[in-house]
């Protein structure tokens, strides 16, 4: 039998898988609450969750303001699977953790190196923020968003990856940059970094099809994270 676990000891593992699990129990104890105040806000998102109520009109005195969907979208994944809203909240800083574990692998082979800046990721401080607004899934999402968007480079400049690996990071970078981006209204700065990677994977790919098709042209420069590579 191997002595290692996802390229971890057993020993760490069990560690990790423990912290984990406390981890989840403390935000499934961890207190919640909405602004009593913000009851054309808070409590509005919470309403739009279900789409009969979305464009409802009239809610008392004030008129129904419409949302970005994202916020809402997560609440109702989160009602439709059973499991508390607090669990899915830990799970997206568990998966930010995975991902970062899984990038700084490729340049730090510490296994506790590793696990302590999975620790960090999943025990920050942010991932207590307590109140139940768009703002306690937005820094989670945009950090997996930039993980993603960095494996999705990784995997294009990366001549051994296969192709699938690179459409399932794209696939996995368009899910969740299509939640992302609805979360607030001000998601246009999302955009213009999604475009600007995609605009570099792209002119990788028609430079790479152009050095086939001429094989006499001299390459250009490599890329930095080539050099990484």
């Amino acid at each position: 039998m191997g002595r290692k676990v996802f390229g971890m000891s057993r020993v760490v593992f069990v560690v990790i898988l423990i912290f984990t699990a406390f981890r989840f129990w403390i935000g499934l104890k961890q207190m919640y609450y909405l602004e009593p105040g913000s009851t054309v806000d808070d409590s509005w998102v919470f309403d739009q969750a279900f789409l009969q109520n979305r464009y409802r009109g009239d809610i008392g005195n004030f008129q129904f303001g419409v949302k970005e969907r994202g916020y809402p979208l997560f609440i109702l994944a989160t009602y439709l699977t059973g499991l508390p809203l607090s669990f899915w909240i830990v799970g997206l800083w568990v998966l930010c953790g995975v991902l970062v574990v899984f990038f700084l692998k490729k340049f730090c082979s510490s296994q506790i190196v590793l696990s302590l800046s999975y620790l960090f990721i999943i025990f920050c401080p942010f991932g207590f923020y307590s109140r139940l607004y768009r703002n306690i899934v937005l820094a989670p999402s945009t950090m997996i968003l930039l993980l993603s968007l960095i494996g999705l480079v990784f995997a294009v400049f990366n001549k051994k990856q296969k192709t699938r690996q690179i459409m399932l990071w794209a696939f996995f970078t368009g899910a969740i940059f299509s939640w992302t981006y609805y979360i607030k209204e001000d998601g246009l700065w999302q955009l213009l970094l999604v475009s600007s990677v995609v605009a570099l994977c792209l002119s990788n790919v028609i430079l790479g099809f152009v050095r086939k098709k001429h094989s006499k042209i001299a390459p250009p420069p490599p890329f930095l994270i080539r050099n990484l590579l």
